[in-house]
């Protein structure tokens, strides 16, 4: 080699591989099911195209549900997700509209800018 190394992608952290960047923040998200029963439960990582979340109530894999996020900006995000894990910490995968995509992006991104904020300069 020529002084670079060859990185595969097998060498790259799952968290890394994702479509859209993850913030590890807590969220109020309310999960209805075809039955109309709400679950509450709190994301413990959240973006644009998914969370995990801890639920209150036991959810299924490959359940569809009408999700509703409250960003503590005050912006409620309302879409549909799947479940895509269930168990100690379920995995959603979110269905929602561009528009939403985007406030979610966003609020992502601004959790992110907080924390690097907390962390301070790279010394």
């Amino acid at each position: 080699m020529s002084g670079r190394e060859a990185i595969t992608l097998a060498a790259v952290p799952d968290a890394q591989r994702r479509d859209n960047v993850r913030a590890e923040v807590a969220v109020p998200i309310a999960l209805t099911d075809e039955q109309e029963r709400v679950h509450h439960a709190v994301t413990l990582d959240l973006s644009a195209g998914g969370a995990t979340i801890a639920s209150s109530g036991p959810l299924t894999s490959g359940r569809r549900l009408r999700v509703v996020l409250d960003l503590p900006d005050g912006t409620t995000i309302a879409g549909e997700a799947d479940v895509v894990r269930a168990g100690g910490d379920t995995a959603l995968r979110f269905d929602l509209d561009p528009l939403a995509q985007e406030q979610l992006i966003r609020f992502v991104f601004a959790c992110e800018r907080e924390r690097a904020q907390r962390r301070g300069p790279v010394t």
